[in-house]
């Protein structure tokens, strides 16, 4: 019997839309990974796909706790290991309502707990600094995607599995 998607994040201990908001990061749609029809959590996922997570599943645990936790600019450049000013540059775009005369309100830093310092890091740009052993989250963290170079990534995920 296969794993669901259900049963594959409770093992992952990640919430079932981290699994799918990080997978859509990474070009990869979840329910065209599964053997069955269905789109539900009870899905079953393909074996190589369950590999997949499986074999980056301290990643997806990473992405999971950054997300959910409060973060200041400094957090989240010490997360992503690039300087203070060029986080605080493009959050002062992308979140313009937690500054004040360009400094961080620390009043506002709980608001910045549903948003990954990772998905910070992949708009960015990329910087080679995390090994991982698989296509697909190499891809992200190398900006792969972001560049147009891999423009169907579950055609090179299944061939580096294969």
């Amino acid at each position: 019997m296969g794993v669901s998607i259900e049963t594959m994040v409770t093992k992952l201990k990640i919430y079932e839309g981290i699994l799918m908001r990080l997978c859509e990061y990474l070009g990869i749609n979840v329910y065209d990974q599964t053997i069955d029809s269905r789109i539900s959590s009870k899905a079953v996922l393909n074996d190589r796909f369950v590999r997949f997570l499986e074999e980056n599943r301290d990643f997806f645990k990473r992405y999971h706790d950054d997300y959910y936790r409060s973060k200041s600019p400094e957090v989240i450049a010490q997360t992503i290991n690039r300087k203070t000013q060029e986080v605080e540059e493009f959050l002062m775009v992308e979140f313009p309502d937690f500054f004040n005369q360009g400094k961080f309100i620390q009043e506002k830093e709980n608001k910045l707990k549903y948003f990954s310092s990772y998905e910070i890091d992949f708009k960015l740009g990329n910087q080679k600094r995390i090994n991982t052993n698989m296509l697909g989250v190499a891809a992200w963290h190398l900006g792969l995607k972001q560049q147009m170079v891999i423009e169907n990534l579950n055609q090179h995920l299944y061939a580096k599995l294969g």
